[in-house]
């Protein structure tokens, strides 16, 4: 036999008339005893010679290798380019039924998930792209069109636009893969798999070559075939990689920066959300035209008229983003002007909208500032605040980037840069003398966008635990020094990462667990001795006093009242665990800060010690959840856990008191601020619940009940 090949059930022989028949009467008399039969009604048979010697039950007898087996044609060109033709037909029906879809949005997710490339993939993987390359055009050329018919657009299968949207989503496109361009890479992918040993076929020659024509000279590849996983994924990215590269080079400046923005990290999230209105993710017709229009480039009107503020000034998509006068701008400048009134407003500074500033020369109203704070120092002096917005899209910050990038990359002196790289306005830039920085300066660089989660990696991964073991392992008076230099790098690292300076008595109860009203960052000088303690005493090694262990005892019993005091016989008859000695520490600690507090503090360090009050420093920061600060919220937060005063005295504009500096009249004034707010809050639930159960119910009615 020439070959012999199963899959399951089916199964393939090649050889000479005479051994095939001996391999069917081989099949046909034993098969019957392990359950198999042959159907002959399924069975062709080909070959150049008489081949009246098979049993006349198979009547598919071909002179000419044309058949299926397993999905995949083997014959000609012809009989190939026939069967993906006849395949087309099955996907026909369905590109007709999304044609007929009034839902654009869900129209394009079932075209790129169930109509397009993955419809073909299978039979670019089998066949020769040489032998389809003329049906996969006309599929191509049916995905083209069925994509115009659903988003309503006149886009040429030659435009740029086109070749955008035939990219990946990750590349800014559309994921609407061109089976033609791609069958190489399936094919050959396929072929470096399963059968390495075809590569020497003038079948995977001519798709090598067709390959390489589509990417560039770096991206090439050559006999023998690479042997690894995902290998057509890689062949079909450096393809993209290649056609993103021509639209780059091929577009305008905006162009270019639009390609750079879609092309970022989840970017195109939006176009693989599933619509669901009920989730508020689904777009009307006319925003999802409108939104593929922008993403591929395309003008937003048949013809290009004036904006409607700037008359000397065309409307395309660029402009509508970046007009002063109306548009984008606007809308996102009136919704941070509102953030921040709103805020504003919740911390009892009284904000004005759209007001006359009045900061100009002898106290005349100057021009109107978009949020007015008319005590905001001292009680008399106003403070203005204005919201200026700007787009990554202005022509001006394109000329300026490539002009710099263009500086980089001819300058003699960093032409030897390893890297760099710009998305916009930031770049990355590595070179020879750049060194990995420690631990606790990634935190401080996170600590720089996001304090809430510096804070917890720094509790988590850089501070106490950091050193635990060295801590249970070596005598602490052997490293007494170095603790105390780790101790102050944490300190400092907490300021950066939080931007809050701390007294030395705010830091003490930092140092406190969160369960005690601090943020867990121990002390490690303090608590080393309970450590070594515990360690020597779990180890099986506290048979005799030894001179360092009786130092850490001493050095623990100065930590805490003499009541609580420890030595080696009592540590002999009941060992201690560290986190009983360290608990004697904290609780220690605790009352030294509660005895010197004052009694506004005293009652905030109790209610900051209460069960779960410390819940929101342990939970992971998630945007998705509402489980996020803002750096702003979270540093004030920060302040008045520790006591730390989180604003300037003035007075309140609801009543007559002043505002202290320590927040406590803004939680608790009852004209206006947190209480008002709470009770609002409450008040709508209880109106909602009742609106709920058909109960006739009115927000602050006169109640009747006198």
């Amino acid at each position: 036999m020439l070959f012999n090949k199963w899959y399951l059930d089916d199964g393939v022989l090649a050889g000479t008339s005479l051994s095939v028949r001996a391999a069917l009467d081989v099949i046909s008399s034993l098969g019957p005893s392990l359950g198999l039969y042959i159907n002959f009604a399924k069975c062709e048979v080909f070959g150049k010679a008489e081949l009246s010697a098979f049993p006349s039950e198979i009547t598919k007898r071909y002179h000419t290798p044309q058949l299926e087996i397993l999905g995949a044609p083997i014959g000609n060109e012809e009989f190939c380019n026939n069967f993906v033709i006849n395949k087309q037909s099955s996907v026909s029906f369905l590109l007709q039924q999304l044609q007929g879809l009034e839902n654009p949005q869900l129209a394009l997710a079932l075209l790129r998930k169930c109509a397009a490339f993955c419809k073909m993939t299978h039979i670019s993987r089998v066949t020769p792209p040489t032998l389809i390359k003329s049906s996969l055009s006309e599929f191509d050329d049916s995905i083209h069109h069925c994509f115009t018919e659903c988003l309503a657009l006149n886009l040429s299968p030659q435009s740029s636009g086109w070749k955008q949207a035939c990219l990946s989503l990750s590349r800014g496109g559309l994921g609407l893969r061109s089976v033609a361009v791609h069958s190489t890479a399936a094919y050959l992918g396929s072929v470096s798999s399963s059968s390495p040993d075809l590569a020497s076929s003038h079948y995977v020659i001519d798709a090598l070559n067709l390959f390489n024509l589509q990417v560039s000279a770096e991206d090439t590849v050559s006999i023998p075939l690479p042997m690894k996983s995902h290998f057509q994924h890689d062949l079909s990215q450096r393809i993209e990689n290649c056609q993103f590269h021509a639209l780059y080079n091929s577009g305008s400046l905006a162009d270019r920066a639009r390609l750079l923005s879609i092309s970022s990290a989840h970017a195109s999230s939006w176009l693989q959300v599933v619509p669901s209105p009920r989730q508020g993710c689904d777009m009307a017709t006319s925003e999802m035209q409108w939104g593929i229009k922008w993403w591929l480039g395309l003008p937003l009107t048949p013809e290009l008229g004036v904006c409607a503020y700037c008359p000397d000034k065309a409307l395309d998509a660029h402009h509508a983003v970046t007009c002063k006068f109306g548009g984008d701008v606007v809308a996102c400048h009136n919704a941070l002007r509102n953030a921040i009134f709103d805020f504003c407003k919740r911390a009892l500074l009284n904000p004005k909208l759209e007001a006359g500033a009045g900061l100009g020369h002898e106290r005349r109203l100057t021009r109107p500032a978009d949020i007015l704070i008319p005590s905001w120092s001292n009680g008399d002096k106003p403070a203005a605040i204005d919201v200026s917005i700007t787009s990554p899209l202005k022509s001006n910050i394109f000329l300026v980037l490539h002009k710099l990038v263009s500086a980089i990359a001819t300058d003699e002196d960093t032409a030897k840069l390893l890297f760099h790289a710009w998305y916009l306005d930031d770049g990355v830039v590595a070179g020879p003398k750049q060194s990995a920085s420690q631990l606790l300066s990634q935190i401080e660089e996170v600590g720089s966008v996001d304090p809430q989660v510096a804070l917890l990696l720094l509790r988590m991964c850089g501070a106490f635990c950091k050193m635990v073991h060295l801590a249970r392992s070596t005598p602490p008076s052997l490293v007494a020094e170095g603790f105390r230099y780790f101790d102050n790098d944490i300190r400092h690292c907490f300021a950066s990462c939080t931007g809050v300076d701390t007294s030395d008595d705010a830091w003490e109860q930092a140092q406190l667990s969160l369960s005690r009203g601090g943020f867990g960052l121990r002390r490690l000088s303090k608590h080393s001795p309970a450590c070594y303690i515990a360690s020597v005493c779990m180890s099986g090694l506290f048979s005799a006093p030894q001179q360092h262990l009786l130092q850490s005892i001493d050095d623990f019993n100065h930590c805490i009242p003499p009541s609580k005091a420890i030595s080696f016989e009592s540590l002999t008859n009941t060992p201690s665990s560290q986190k009983a000695l360290s608990g004697e520490l904290e609780d220690e600690l605790f009352r030294q800060i509660l005895s010197k507090s004052s009694v506004p503090d005293r009652a905030r360090l109790l209610s900051v010690s209460s069960p779960h009050a410390s819940a929101w420093l342990s939970v992971v920061p998630s945007p998705g959840l509402n489980l996020h600060l803002e750096p702003a919220e979270f540093q004030a937060a920060i302040q008045w856990w520790l006591g730390i005063g989180v604003a300037h005295g003035s007075l309140c504009p609801h009543c007559p008191h002043a505002l202290d500096p320590l927040g406590h009249h803004a939680l608790t004034c009852k004209h206006g601020g947190d209480v008002v707010n709470r009770h609002n809050r409450l008040r709508d639930v209880f109106a909602e619940s009742c609106r709920r159960a058909c109960i006739g119910v009115q927000v602050e009615a006169g109640s009747g009940l006198g």
